[in-house]
């Protein structure tokens, strides 16, 4: 969640109406907001942070313009480019600059500016820089003044540390690429993202005025002001999707302050733009039907999207075809569209419904199960720890398991794979604390999953670890067998191959005739390979297994 503070008289203004307290908290409880308070002349707001759009005055303006009907459809400045009379700025990339590859810029024009339509623009710039940029690793924003510049031919390039020259924003003297990043805040702040680089991206126009340093910051020659009518938005990052979204998403908003604005083609790219500036899904209107439990026809769909400032027509009978700016970057699927109509439609409309079918509540089989698990392992003087279901696919295969499920795009290598087992966690866990006073004794009840023939099976385990001066499998045996005890299940054992268990010290645990666990002294070579100067005996069981029809993996 992000808590911003709006301008009510500036947020008047920028809709034409005259809102009063209780119809401005209505407006914005429908777009997931809560005011937290008001202030002379302002309104503390806690908004939904996957809708960066409505970060500020101007983008709250736009949606609530909507869900009035006062404007409907895609904003107008998406459609036509008018041309300006004095021109539009060209842009070309000289090169491929390594720091920061992409570049997507657009030019605004016809603004009319105040005090607190600077204060907005900024502040969502910061606000963007804050919650979304992951300290300006993803992308960074300049906004700049072009009519200060005597010349409208961009470029973006890659230049040598002591060869940049140029008055930072803020400050009262020139300097070069490294004095930035050593004599400013912000160069001190984001020093590291340029660490290592031979050349500093640098946007300027052909005549070598400065515009900015990305990621670090902007040049004073360009700085925005109330006597400001044109600017240039400019946004570079590392990824071409993040970098366009939020290029069009902080141009569109600067265009509400009754402004027009163009899409600068980047000339010499390496890459090839989105086109139209807009992401094309198709949407089943029998999925809203479905999903909200209205009767709803196509046309009122795709009014209700209409008034979310979608554009939406009739692909057929039965579908829409639905326009979606890139700066709504909360919607990634078709049910994203169905909150939407929700939203417009009016959650307070919707009206509740008795079911057709009487039932009374209980608890799943899977919670009974897990329940009495735990409570039989802290009896018998266990201590429950809880691990993250993401592991490391390096450490699955250390200890020899196969077949988990990987994770496409992992944000951290060590975090690159749904577990398959409840084990490498508490053997991480018992690795930590191995100088605690002994025994160690651990345990834990969670879900794995695991693919097997190409089948994904998902089961609730229970695992338990002993660390002592002396931890043998006999002794983890005797725990293992009044756990069966308590969930009054009948085992035996067999011959186990696990790798990660002593030969002679290991076996399987067999339930109802189907091998369902093992239970063994962890091997020595595992536990160097951990740093575990202990022996350590461990068990895992599966107690439940809930059913998924359908979920098969290549």
């Amino acid at each position: 969640m992000a808590t911003i503070e709006v301008d009510t008289r500036l947020l008047r203004r920028l809709m034409g109406l005259e809102l009063d307290k209780e119809r401005l908290e209505e407006l914005l409880f429908n777009f997931k907001g809560e005011v937290e308070g008001w202030g002379d002349g302002q309104v503390s707001v806690e908004l939904s942070s996957d809708r960066p759009d409505l970060l500020c005055a101007s983008g709250l303006s736009r949606a609530f313009k909507g869900y009035l009907e006062l404007e409907l459809g895609l904003p107008p400045y998406l459609g036509s480019h008018p041309a300006h009379p004095e021109g539009v700025p060209t842009l070309r990339v000289d090169g491929w600059v390594e720091a920061r590859p992409y570049i997507d810029s657009y030019y605004v024009w016809g603004l009319k500016l105040d005090k607190a339509s600077v204060r907005d623009i900024i502040g969502f710039q910061e606000r963007l820089h804050a919650s979304l940029s992951r300290g300006r690793r993803r992308f960074a924003i300049g906004v700049h003044d072009v009519s200060r510049l005597k010349s409208l031919s961009l470029v973006y390039r890659g230049v040598p540390p002591h060869h940049i020259s140029f008055t930072p924003l803020n400050e009262d003297r020139a300097m070069d690429g490294e004095e930035v990043l050593r004599n400013t805040e912000k160069g001190r702040e984001y020093a590291h993202l340029l660490a290592g680089a031979s050349a500093y991206p640098i946007l300027s126009t052909e005549e070598g005025e400065v515009l900015s340093m990305p990621p670090i910051l902007n040049s004073n020659l360009t700085r925005v002001d109330e006597s400001t009518t044109r600017v240039l938005v400019d946004v570079t990052g590392p990824t071409q999707g993040v970098v366009e979204a939020v290029a069009q998403l902080v141009a569109c908003n600067i265009a509400e302050y009754g402004a027009s604005l163009t899409h600068l083609r980047v000339e010499n790219a390496r890459w090839t733009p989105t086109a139209r500036g807009v992401r094309t899904h198709t949407l089943d209107v029998a999925q809203v039907r479905g999903v909200l439990g209205l009767e709803l026809g196509s046309g009122e769909v795709a009014r209700l999207l209409g008034k979310a400032r979608l554009d939406a027509r009739s692909l057929d009978s039965s579908r829409l075809e639905v326009d979606v700016p890139l700066y709504r970057v909360d919607v990634l699927h078709p049910v994203d569209l169905v909150e939407d109509v929700a939203m417009m439609y009016g959650y307070n409309n919707i009206k509740p419904e008795l079911p057709d079918h009487f039932s009374v509540g209980g608890y799943h089989p899977m919670t009974l199960v897990a329940r009495a698990a735990r409570s039989s392992l802290s009896t018998l003087g266990f201590v429950e720890v809880n691990s993250l279901t993401l592991v490391s696919s390096r450490l699955l295969a250390q200890l020899g398991f196969t077949g988990w499920v990987g994770v496409e795009n992992p944000w951290s290598e060590d975090l690159d794979a749904l577990r398959p087992t409840l084990i490498p966690g508490l053997l991480e866990f018992v690795g930590r604390n191995q100088t605690k006073p002994k025994p160690l004794r651990v345990f834990e009840v969670g879900q794995v999953g695991q693919v097997v023939g190409g089948v994904y099976t998902q089961r609730l385990n229970a695992a338990a670890a002993l660390c002592d001066n002396v931890a043998s499998a006999d002794q983890v045996e005797s725990y293992l067998n009044r756990f069966l005890e308590d969930l009054g299940l009948g085992a035996s054992y067999t011959g186990c191959e696990a790798a990660l268990l002593t030969r002679g010290r290991r076996a399987t645990i067999v339930v109802g005739g189907s091998p369902s666990g093992l239970v063994g002294e962890v091997s020595p070579e595992v536990l160097r390979a951990l740093g575990i100067d202990y022996p350590v005996a461990v068990f895992e069981l599966t107690v439940y297994t809930p059913r998924f029809e359908g979920l098969t993996f290549k």
